[in-house]
């Protein structure tokens, strides 16, 4: 016999339709002001020649495309479950958070390119002032920006948002390192500082381009939250020592907003059905209690002493077989 059980966070219908709203705004800010830093960027290189003002500009195109395959990415992971995708469309979150980072690692390495070329010539920085200035201005509106995006990202549980978010601060790094760089030219007169701080930059973005992607890979290769499955094992065990039944054969997987897990409660044999659905419904909220966010949660019922006839090589620890 299977039982499942739909864990919804405390939020209502209303509640709901109004984060998938507020995803969809915030996502359309940041498309806004990806545009308009973008030009920022662009002018301070025209005026100042900075190879990390350059590396700065390069990763804020990649940033543009993201965003807009972020935007897109949101409205179809809002779609609700049809007979094509029974598990619904928020899956896209992950394809769309290694996309992102895939964008992000390439942009390190022409960034790093440029650095090597500029370290070579021996580039000259130009207008170093004006560049101060924008780099202020980029810093400052990516800082608050980057908060506010992680700040919706924790209310409405958008890993879309949370990933853009995470760029942004990102890139307000990146304009602290072209602050340092333009900073150490002006008061040292050594022009190579600035493809040093633009290698430095490059690496950084790398790093974070990686953990986007891995971020990605391991949500679309359903690897397992060992973090997740310590709480689950812990609620089952707590569960079923009150209950004095066991339990087997737990999965979970994360599909983008919910959490899609399965379990076997073994039970003995005499007792009724409608004994071991209660249980079965309570060890199910106890679950749903013990972590966050929305879950599917399906039980299969087993007698215990039958079960163990008939698959005789899973005798033996019952809990996590």
């Amino acid at each position: 016999m299977k039982h499942t059980h739909e864990a919804m966070p405390p939020t209502t219908a209303d509640q709901q339709t109004q984060h998938n709203r507020d995803d969809r705004r915030w996502m359309s800010i940041s498309l806004a002001v990806a545009v308009v830093l973008l030009v920022v960027k662009l002018t301070a290189f025209a005026l100042t020649r900075s190879t990390a003002i350059l590396g700065d500009a390069v990763e804020s195109i990649v940033h543009l495309l993201a965003v807009v395959f972020a935007f897109y990415s949101v409205r179809i992971s809002q779609r609700p479950a049809d007979r094509t995708h029974p598990y619904g469309h928020a899956k896209i979150s992950f394809f769309s958070s290694g996309f992102e980072g895939l964008m992000i690692t390439l942009a390190a390495l022409y960034i790093a390119w440029e650095a090597i070329a500029a370290w070579i010539r021996n580039t000259e920085v130009l207008r170093i002032s004006d560049g101060l200035v924008l780099s202020m201005v980029v810093l400052v509106s990516n800082l608050i920006l980057g908060f506010l995006l992680l700040r919706v990202a924790k209310r409405t549980r958008s890993i879309i948002v949370r990933a853009n978010g995470l760029h942004i601060l990102t890139d307000a790094w990146t304009s602290v390192g072209v602050w340092v760089a333009l900073l150490l030219v002006h008061f040292t007169g050594w022009n190579r500082w600035d493809p040093i701080v633009g290698m430095l930059i490059a690496i950084n973005i790398f790093v974070t381009g990686y953990r986007l992607m891995l971020r990605g890979f391991d949500g679309l290769m359903d690897r397992a939250d060992p973090a997740v499955a310590k709480k689950l094992h812990e609620t089952l065990e707590a569960s079923c020592a009150q209950w004095n039944i066991s339990y087997h054969r737990l999965k979970f997987r994360d599909v983008g907003d919910t959490l899609d897990i399965d379990v076997d409660l073994l039970f003995p044999d005499q007792m009724s059905i409608k004994q071991a659905h209660e249980i079965a419904t309570d060890i199910e909220q106890a679950m749903a209690a013990s972590i966050q966010g929305k879950a599917i949660i399906s039980t299969h019922l087993e007698p215990a002493k039958h079960h163990a006839q008939i698959h005789p090589s899973k005798q033996g620890n019952p809990g996590k077989n």
